[in-house]
């Protein structure tokens, strides 16, 4: 695991989520408009609290859209909670390649994004908890 620097800013985001949220935090990030949450395993459902109340709070409070993420020991599950809510088939890994399978071309370009930039991101959430030099997206046609 990398180790992390966080300027004032992203600091204050951690303990303004712990403090609302009352959960414990893996990680924090900060992609242009969005905060990206990284919670402890079982945290979920209390981070983002009954009827998403927690999340709408914290988005009111930031001004910023709020993404929580639930970490995982395992990288294939962590992959999953990563970028759900899209539904792929499959995430297998290949020694140091983590490969996402779907069968549908809109779950595709949303897990690629403009410019590759969705699936970028992916890969450096991805790099600091595990060692995934990088995220492929492998698209068969329909099933």
């Amino acid at each position: 695991m990398k180790s992390r620097i966080y300027d004032t800013s992203l600091i204050q985001y951690i303990t303004l989520f712990e403090s609302v949220t009352k959960t414990n935090l893996k990680d924090c990030l900060s992609e242009g408009e969005t905060l990206i949450f990284i919670v402890e395993p079982e945290q979920m459902g209390k981070a983002i609290g009954k009827n998403g109340k927690t999340v709408q709070r914290l988005q009111h409070l930031t001004k910023k859209r709020i993404k929580i993420v639930e970490f995982s020991e395992d990288v294939i599950n962590f992959i999953k909670n990563l970028i759900t809510p899209l539904q792929i088939d499959d995430v297998s890994l290949k020694d140091e390649t983590a490969i996402v399978t779907t069968s549908n071309a809109q779950i595709k370009n949303a897990l690629i994004g403009r410019n590759s930039s969705k699936i970028k991101q992916y890969e450096k959430i991805v790099q600091r908890f595990f060692q995934v030099k990088n995220i492929q997206v492998k698209y068969t046609h329909g099933k």
